[in-house]
């Protein structure tokens, strides 16, 4: 009998969105855990969530990925909003 589905990883994130992908890159460059991202949807996706506010560029440049995010297509900027 082989190892139960899932065992190879440390971590299992569903979701590869700004949220998962970020916690993904973060765990992967701190820490020695084996991590799995699953994601349904095709990149890049016709969508943005709102997870992807101004509040997770430090996250994003933490992990190393903000210049790639901000030059790329999935960047939206969303403008008419203060967050204090």
């Amino acid at each position: 009998m082989g190892k139960p589905v899932g065992s190879e990883y440390d971590v299992v994130i569903m979701g590869g969105g700004p949220a998962g992908s970020t916690l993904g890159a973060l765990l992967a460059k701190r820490t020695d855990l084996k991590i799995a991202i699953f994601e349904k949807e095709p990149f890049p996706r016709d969508h943005i969530g709102e997870s992807f506010a101004h509040q997770m560029i430090p996250a994003i440049e933490q992990s190393g990925a903000l210049e790639k995010v901000l030059a790329s297509d999935c960047w939206v900027r969303k403008y008419g909003g203060i967050f204090n």
